[in-house]
C-alpha cells in the first residue's frame, strides 16, 4: 500500500470545468483517488458547486474519485488550493456512492481494509452544529456498518466547524462538537487509542467531516499505534479548566483525538500528525506573538515525531519526512511573518496557508501533516 500526497496545485477560479480539466492533465499519475480543494465556498451555493465539481471530475476521469470541498480561504494569489491523493493500484479501490451524496473509497487487502471517506458536510448548515455533527455522523456509523468496520476504526478525522469558537446560548460551538463526538465514539472499541484528528474553524457556520478508518487482519504485516507527545497532555485527558462552557450544569467532554497515529503497511509507514498549535501540558502559552507561537507549534511537532519518541510507542525508530502541511491562520496579519518561518523549517515541503479560527481564541496559528518513509 502507498498512499501519496502530490504537492498542492493553486489554481484560479474561472469556469470549473476548464480549472479543473487543466488540474488533471497537470497530474501525470492516474491512480488519483481523492482531491480535496480549499477555497472561498458559500454556505448558499456550497452543495450545488460540491455538486458540479464532482460531475465535472467524474466526466473527465471517467470514474469517480472522492472530492472534498473545504471552505477555507486561501493565503495565495489564486482563489483555490487542491491536495492530490494517489493509491498504488486504483484498480484495487472500490468506489461507492452512499445516499446519493457521499462517496468513498474501500480497499480490502489480504492483510488490512482500508476505508476513506470525503468531506461529507451536513444537509443544512442553518441549523445548531448540535444536530450537524449528530447527522454527518450518522452517516459514518452507516458507512463504516457497510464493510462491517467499527467507529473505533477510525484513524484519521478532519472536522471543520463553523465559527468554532462563538458562544451561543451558553454554549461554544467547539465543545458542542465535542460532546457529540464523545457521544458518538462510546460505541467504539478503540484498542488502538482515538484517530488523530484536526478541529479547525470553516469559512461560514456549517459542518464538513472527512477521514479514514482501517482494520488490521495480520498483526505482523500492518500496525496502527498512537504517539503522544512528551509536552502535552493527550487532549481526551484535558481537565476542565481549559474546556468551555457557560452552562451551570454542563457535561464537559475532553476533545477525543490523539497527537499523532502511525500507520505501518508492508513496505511503508505513514504518520498523521493532527493540529498542533502552541500548546504546553493543556494550556496554551500566554503573550507569546504570532512568530513565536509558530516557532513552539513547530518544536511541539519535532518533539512529537523524533524517531527516540515513536520508538516509546512502536518498538521501532523510523525517520520520516513530512509529504505535506496545511497551516491554518488566523488573520490575514500573520501570513507573511508564519510563512517566513514554515518555510525555513520545512523548505522543501509542499504547504497550504488557510484562513481559519483555531478551537482557541488566545491560539493564532495551527500546523498539521502527513509523514511518510519506505520500509525494506
Amino acid at each position: 500500500m502507498e498512499l501519496k500526497v502530490y504537492d498542492f496545485k493553486t489554481i484560479i477560479r474561472g469556469d470549473y470545468s476548464f480549472v479543473i480539466h487543466d488540474l488533471l492533465q497537470s497530474v501525470s499519475d492516474k491512480n488519483i483517488c481523492a482531491l480535496t480543494f480549499f477555497g472561498s465556498f458559500s454556505k448558499s451555493d456550497y452543495h450545488q458547486v460540491q455538486s458540479e465539481f464532482k460531475q465535472i471530475i467524474y466526466e473527465i476521469l471517467q470514474r469517480r474519485v472522492l472530492v472534498t470541498l473545504i471552505p477555507q480561504r486561501c493565503f495565495s494569489e489564486n482563489d483555490l488550493s487542491v491536495e492530490v491523493y494517489v493509491i498504488d493500484d486504483i484498480s484495487s479501490a472500490v468506489m461507492v456512492n452512499q445516499g446519493g451524496v457521499v462517496d468513498y473509497c474501500y480497499i480490502d487487502d489480504k492483510h488490512y481494509s482500508l476505508l476513506l471517506f470525503e468531506g461529507i458536510p451536513s444537509s443544512d448548515f442553518s441549523k445548531n452544529i448540535s444536530m450537524q455533527s449528530e447527522e454527518v455522523f450518522r452517516i459514518i456509523r452507516n458507512i463504516l456498518l457497510s464493510y462491517s468496520m467499527d467507529v473505533g476504526d477510525i484513524v484519521r478525522q478532519w472536522n471543520y466547524i463553523g465559527k468554532i469558537t462563538e458562544i451561543i446560548n451558553g454554549r461554544q460551538n467547539y465543545q458542542v462538537f465535542n460532546d457529540v463526538r464523545s457521544a458518538f465514539y462510546e460505541v467504539g472499541k478503540w484498542h488502538n487509542g482515538y484517530p488523530a484528528a484536526t478541529g479547525i474553524g470553516a469559512g461560514f457556520n456549517g459542518l464538513l467531516i472527512s477521514g479514514i478508518a482501517m482494520k488490521c487482519k495480520d498483526a505482523d504485516r500492518t500496525g496502527i499505534f498512537t504517539i503522544d507527545n512528551p509536552f502535552q497532555v493527550p487532549a481526551h485527558q484535558y481537565s476542565s479548566k481549559v474546556l468551555i462552557d457557560n452552562r451551570v450544569d454542563a457535561m464537559l467532554s475532553t476533545p477525543k483525538f490523539e497527537r499523532a497515529k502511525v500507520i505501518a503497511f508492508d513496505n511503508s509507514i505513514y504518520c498523521f500528525v493532527s493540529g498542533t498549535a502552541a500548546i504546553c501540558g493543556e494550556k496554551s502559552i500566554e503573550g507569546m506573538s504570532v512568530e513565536e507561537q509558530t516557532l513552539r507549534a513547530i518544536d511541539n511537532i519535532n518533539a512529537l515525531v523524533t524517531p527516540n519518541n515513536i520508538m516509546r510507542f512502536i518498538g521501532k525508530s523510523y525517520d520520516m519526512e513530512f509529504c505535506n502541511l496545511r497551516v491554518y491562520i488566523k488573520d490575514e496579519s500573520y501570513y507573511e511573518s508564519v510563512k517566513l518561518i514554515i518555510e525555513a523549517c520545512y523548505p522543501k515541503v509542499p504547504v497550504v496557508y488557510l484562513c481559519a479560527d483555531v478551537c482557541r481564541k488566545e491560539l493564532l496559528v495551527e500546523i498539521e501533516g502527513i509523514m511518510s518513509t519506505t520500509v525494506s
